[in-house]
């Protein structure tokens, strides 16, 4: 039998699986020990810091877990993937010289040490947990 049946499990064992901090896996946690207390009782034995996000080394986190490099990449050489391969490297090599040019261009017209995105986000953060003691 399997533990995890249904999607409403399934989608609490993702929710778990995804949380920064303690407070919040606990209580999805006591979440999948009322849908089914056998999946709980496997999820507690098994190591959570190999599992869970909040408990992995801080230097892996990252708001997103996916980041799809090669499609990226494959839409960038799309319309050269079927040319000589000297041909496609000049062509990736032109694409990917012209993207750090125009992103060095960008930031030149930024102030300050943080970037914009992660300075909105520490703004927001900031704001958020104005009132933690």
């Amino acid at each position: 039998m399997s533990l995890f049946l249904g999607g409403k499990l399934h989608s609490l064992f993702f929710t778990t699986t995804n949380v920064y901090n303690d407070y919040a896996h606990a209580k999805a946690m006591e979440k999948i020990k009322k849908e089914n207390p056998m999946a709980y009782n496997y999820m507690m034995e098994e190591q959570t810091h190999l599992w869970t996000r909040y408990k992995f080394d801080t230097d892996l986190k990252a708001p997103g877990n996916t980041i799809n490099f090669v499609e990226s990449f494959n839409e960038k050489i799309e319309k050269y993937r079927y040319k000589p391969i000297f041909t496609l490297l000049e062509a990736i090599i032109e694409k990917f010289m012209s993207t750090i040019v125009k992103r060095a261009e960008i930031c030149q017209e930024w102030s300050g040490r943080v970037v914009p995105k992660i300075k909105s986000l520490l703004t927001k953060l900031e704001l958020d947990n104005r009132c933690c003691k």
